[in-house]
């Protein structure tokens, strides 16, 4: 049996087509528990309408003593659900056909099989599910480290656990706002789980609709501090000089972003937690530290939003 975990929040307008790709799995030993978050446009009974008699759809509404959002949804459908594994999605997503199946088939012993996920805006066709233009994954001997660097991506829907193993890691950080598959995921993969990979797409991700990424686009300060929690999470189970590195080119970008928005504040952030987490680890990276910091005093003095000198402000 697996578990699909499911977390909804008005999406009335859209979630019909999520549903329909669940409901026409080649693989029909499935549970799909779906926790409305507070809905307020109709989507708790959209939803009712649409599973009809199909007992293998939950609908359960997050209790409103717990807190409310996607981490705390997830932690809820998890308590409820009764499968072998899990596999979380998005209420805007699709899956392919064979998504279920393949990966049944593929996990084998291990703790976890990863898909290829592929994005998309706009319209869904289903000539997506015959496509293959995402980049092959690859298997990594320190699958941890790979997943900190950007090598291995993998975000929430992309993996399918084994409950068994995955309850080990819970619960769901449920104070995060932004990064919260990627917290959870560096915690699981510093243990070095067992692992299948699959390279099919078999998940496909909307990505047009409104979110807290999109939110964070347009001002930094939204996400910021989940962000340099997640990283001060990571730097805590491995901080050697490329993790270093490669997060102190992720907290300059935020640091760019947050001048152009001029948040002074949020700007100020990046720069104190690079310096916090002893992020400029050589000789040369000091001094372009000085460099950026005396630019950033300069630009927040005259108040700008600084564009000009962005190379300046890289590494």
């Amino acid at each position: 049996m697996i578990s699909i975990i499911m977390p909804i929040f008005n999406r009335a307008h859209i979630v019909e087509e999520t549903l329909v790709s669940i409901k026409n799995q080649s693989y029909d030993l499935w549970e799909c528990i779906i926790i409305d978050d507070g809905s307020t446009d109709g989507t708790f009974e959209v939803l009712n309408k649409m599973v009809g008699d199909d007992h293998r759809f939950k609908l359960v509404k997050r209790p409103v003593e717990r807190f409310k959002g996607a981490s705390s949804c997830r932690n809820y459908g998890i308590e409820q659900s009764t499968g072998d594994f899990i596999q979380f999605f998005d209420s805007d997503d699709i899956m392919h056909p064979d998504h279920l199946k393949n990966k049944i088939d593929t996990i084998g012993n291990h703790d976890l099989v990863v898909c290829k996920v592929e994005y998309f805006s706009g319209e869904f066709t289903e000539d997506y599910f015959t496509s293959n233009r995402v980049v092959d994954l690859i298997s990594y001997n320190d699958i941890f480290k790979a997943f900190i660097v950007d090598q291995f991506p993998m975000c929430m829907v992309a993996p399918m656990w084994r409950k068994s193993f995955f309850i080990r890691f819970l619960p769901i950080n449920e104070d995060l706002k932004m990064l919260i598959d990627r917290e959870l995921h560096t915690r699981i993969l510093y243990e070095r789980p067992s692992y299948a990979i699959l390279n099919e797409c078999l998940v496909y991700y909307r990505n047009d609709l409104p979110s807290i990424n999109n939110d964070f686009n347009k001002t930094v300060a939204t996400g910021l501090p989940s962000i340099l929690k997640t990283y001060e999470i990571t730097l805590s189970l491995n901080s050697d000089s490329d993790v270093k590195l490669h997060i102190l080119r992720k907290v300059l970008g935020y640091f760019r972003k947050a001048l152009t928005q001029k948040d002074y504040k949020s700007a100020a952030s990046c720069l104190e937690f690079s310096s916090l987490q002893k992020l400029w680890v050589s000789t040369e990276l000091k001094l372009k530290k000085a460099r950026i910091f005396f630019i950033f005093y300069v630009v927040r003095n005259l108040e700008r939003g600084e564009t000009k000198f962005n190379n300046l402000l890289k590494i």
